[in-house]
């Protein structure tokens, strides 16, 4: 006995699901404001650890350091901004970097994240490294905890429209 599934509730879920398209779903979950704010703050919170996307330490390219030293912990009391001798780099001198990350390019296959790296005198990007913005494992993993769910309610909205 064979079932016609075309005309039924199932035949037009099975026709929604072939239209379907992952990268439309991309684009409106990261439009979503709380998932971009998500995707900025994850970049501060890693930076606030002194960790690059490659989860290494922050490190100056010429001199190869990465902890803040005792002169650098006195100047950065001079602004009322409190660190410890020996603390990875944060990237938060003033707080105008970690400000100024904002995802700004959302397509239907990846998505950009920006900060300012100007400093008076100093690109943040050629004295640390453009590992600075981005994702780490570590965060992508977080990421897909919180748009897994979102994915999921986009495609069973889309299927039960």
């Amino acid at each position: 006995m064979a079932f016609d599934l075309k005309n039924t509730v199932l035949g037009t879920a099975t026709r929604k699901a072939n239209k379907l398209n992952m990268g439309n779903i991309f684009v409106e979950i990261f439009q979503r404001r709380d998932v971009a704010l998500f995707v900025e703050e994850l970049n501060r919170q890693r930076l606030n650890r002194g960790k690059t996307t490659l989860n290494k330490d922050i490190t100056n390219l010429k001199t190869g350091a990465s902890k803040y030293s005792p002169t650098t912990v006195a100047i950065y009391k001079k602004i009322g901004r409190l660190i410890t001798a020996g603390q990875n780099y944060t990237m938060k001198h003033t707080g105008k970097f970690h400000r100024s990350i904002k995802v700004t390019t959302i397509t239907k296959n990846y998505i950009e994240v920006t900060g300012d790296p100007m400093k008076p005198q100093v690109n943040l990007f050629k004295t640390y490294g453009t590992f600075l913005l981005g994702a780490s494992e570590d965060d992508l993993q977080k990421l897909r905890q919180k748009v897994l769910p979102l994915i999921l309610e986009t495609v069973q909205r889309q299927l039960l429209e």
